[in-house]
């Protein structure tokens, strides 16, 4: 459908004169990374002939898909994309040497020309969402050793809680008389790491961790 061709226009199936614009709903089977998914479009713009019934698609059709495709599955829209990148005062080359891709897809997905993988638009909501990410991209260009060790820091407390929803970390208050800063993760078999780095035992270690916590600082149960 063209924006700059007047209707009523003659239809290709019928050759008469009474095609207008309209809109239609439709649900497009699409394959995204791998998987099929199901994208409802509740009003797609077309062209339909009035006489024979006949619909073609354009541009309009396009953006109306690939917006409802990126609300369906999650993923930043063209504008956020767009509006994160110049708030951040970059350009498309620049924003797409930090995450990895060529400048020409950046392009393509902040003009819907393409929808970015859930990989990249993971890389993307970091980059905006986290100064400390976009200080450590900018890092990995002049040293290529980084990232391939683990690096724990000691730096909030946060102890493992289990709330309702499932098992969370919650924030605890530091107390350095009873070695309360350090990084306990989710998972009674996982590994523990205390204050001074080292890694404690699973279950054994949560044990210990009760037995040890101040009044108040336990682990809820």
């Amino acid at each position: 459908m063209s924006k700059s061709r007047p209707y009523p226009y003659f239809c290709f199936a019928c050759k008469t004169q009474t095609v207008r614009a309209a809109t239609v709903s439709r649900d497009v089977p699409v394959k995204y990374d791998g998987a099929m998914h199901t994208v409802h479009v509740a009003a797609m713009p077309v062209a339909r002939c009035e006489t024979c019934g006949a619909i073609s698609e354009g541009i309009d059709s396009e953006r109306a898909f690939d917006s409802a495709m990126r609300e369906q599955l999650g993923l930043l829209t063209t504008d956020e994309i767009r509006l994160a990148r110049s708030t951040l005062a970059l350009t498309q080359q620049q924003l797409a040497e930090a995450v990895g891709c060529a400048a020409e897809s950046l392009s393509r997905w902040e003009t819907g020309g393409m929808v970015q993988s859930r990989v990249y638009d993971t890389m993307l909501r970091a980059y905006f969402g986290l100064p400390e990410f976009r200080e450590f991209a900018g890092a990995l260009g002049e040293d290529k050793t980084l990232g391939r060790s683990v690096v724990v820091r000691n730096a909030p407390t946060y102890l493992f809680s289990r709330y309702s929803k499932g098992p969370r970390l919650a924030p605890l208050p530091v107390d350095r008389g009873n070695q309360w800063n350090g990084l306990i993760k989710p998972g009674d078999a996982g590994q523990y790491i205390g204050t001074g780095g080292a890694a404690l035992g699973g279950g054994a270690a949560m044990a210990d961790l009760h037995a040890a916590a101040p009044p108040g600082k336990g682990l809820a149960a």
